[in-house]
């Protein structure tokens, strides 16, 4: 093996390039987790708003979940950054709303000092957090731990299920469970995706090894993920410029 090729075996192991074990950790994550989250959505019915909150990737994430829940759940969602949360002070926000606060540490300042205002304001709170001991692991009412580093596919599965769960007895019943069956068939249709496109995704990445700026492009719900590539995975972690 050539030192080009160790190198790329080593950043597909990293926690930094989580797609070679994305349909390994959605597989696991729904196999331990998916009827617990479902279970949490039911418990949540009776919810008047609901409040997604995060920053940065963790915020792109919640924006993308906005788009299923949307058209799953009749109780509105509102996706936001922890500080705006504080500083528009929602009249809605008290008892009888939920407030899910997103961030891959637990510890993200902005998204625990929101948490802290919801449960001030009366909130019920849910902390989505990777795992392990956190502010918002320990203060949340009640917290989803996804114990991987695909940030973005595994949250938005949590919550899918959580919004199947809180659409059961509503018009939108049957659209939340169709909804929470077809992410069963996902790892596989992951798996086989990267089973194909890696040979060539890795043969279009050596042809760019000289670029130095990128831009990446999305719309509707694939605009949070543009984001997330073109800030986390190009400039955080390859290290070169990017426009979105």
């Amino acid at each position: 093996m050539s030192e080009s090729e160790a190198f790329v075996e080593r950043a597909k192991a990293s926690e930094y390039f989580s797609g070679a074990r994305l349909a390994d950790d959605l597989e696991r994550f729904l196999l331990d987790h998916g009827e617990a989250c479902r279970e949490l959505g039911r418990k949540l019915r009776g919810a008047e708003h609901v409040y997604l909150v995060g920053s940065g990737g963790s915020l792109a994430t919640l924006q993308t979940a906005k788009y299923i829940l949307d058209a799953v759940v009749t109780v509105p969602f509102e996706a936001l950054h922890g500080y705006d949360l504080t500083w528009r002070d929602p009249v809605r926000l008290g008892h009888g709303s939920v407030a899910f606060f997103s961030s891959y540490s637990g510890d993200t300042e902005d998204t625990v000092a929101a948490l802290r205002f919801a449960r001030e304001r009366g909130a019920r709170t849910v902390g989505v957090v990777r795992g392990g001991d956190s502010a918002i692991a320990r203060e949340a009412d009640d917290v989803i731990e996804y114990g991987s580093a695909a940030i973005f596919e595994v949250p938005i599965a949590a919550l899918t299920l959580v919004g199947a769960g809180l659409a059961e007895g509503s018009r939108r019943e049957d659209a939340g469970a169709h909804v929470a069956s077809a992410l069963s068939d996902l790892p596989g249709a992951v798996r086989t995706a990267v089973e194909q496109e890696a040979g060539r995704a890795e043969e279009r990445a050596r042809a760019f090894l000289s670029s130095r700026h990128l831009y990446v492009l999305g719309a509707g719900p694939l605009a949070p993920l543009a984001y997330k590539v073109a800030l986390t995975v190009v400039m955080e972690n390859i290290r070169i410029g990017a426009t979105l």
